[in-house]
């Protein structure tokens, strides 16, 4: 009898652990991707800046 309830607790095992583990790691990745998100924006935004300046821009300021 041992071993059959050995199974039992086994064939719990992995359930419990997709309903405790699975959602806390879908839970850390997106509060990582909230907290990357906005720096991701800024490099976005910082590259725009950079790419919106022309020569011709350059040439008048002098550089």
């Amino acid at each position: 009898m041992t071993g059959f309830a050995d199974v039992i607790v086994w064939m719990w095992f992995l359930p419990v652990a997709l309903y405790i583990v699975l959602p806390l790691a879908m839970l850390c990745c997106w509060l990582v991707g909230r907290v990357a998100m906005p720096q991701k924006a800024r490099w976005e935004a910082a590259e725009s800046r950079i790419e919106a300046i022309k020569p011709e821009m350059l040439a008048k300021a002098g550089a």
